[in-house]
């Protein structure tokens, strides 16, 4: 995590970052029990997840229910 999202995110319409775990902190990634807190803080309009590996991918109920998006292959999204 770095507190210069908070400015990228801000005024976005749509806010793409990488979530490649759920749980494990590992260098140069982002982590699920790191951006969840943070949601309320990033003043973008939707937030989209990218990147995210299995531990991830099996959480897709949980991160919907959260109020993100979920990326994936061919995906087109329209405001």
């Amino acid at each position: 995590w770095t507190d210069a999202l908070y400015d990228v995110a801000d005024g976005a319409d749509l806010f793409i970052v990488e979530c490649y775990d759920f749980k494990r902190r590992l260098a140069g990634h982002m982590s699920w029990l790191d951006l969840q807190p943070r949601l309320p803080l990033l003043n973008a309009r939707r937030i989209m997840l990218t990147h995210m590996n299995p531990s991830m991918l099996e959480q897709q109920d949980t991160l919907r229910q959260a109020g993100v998006l979920l990326a994936e292959d061919g995906l087109v999204y329209e405001f």
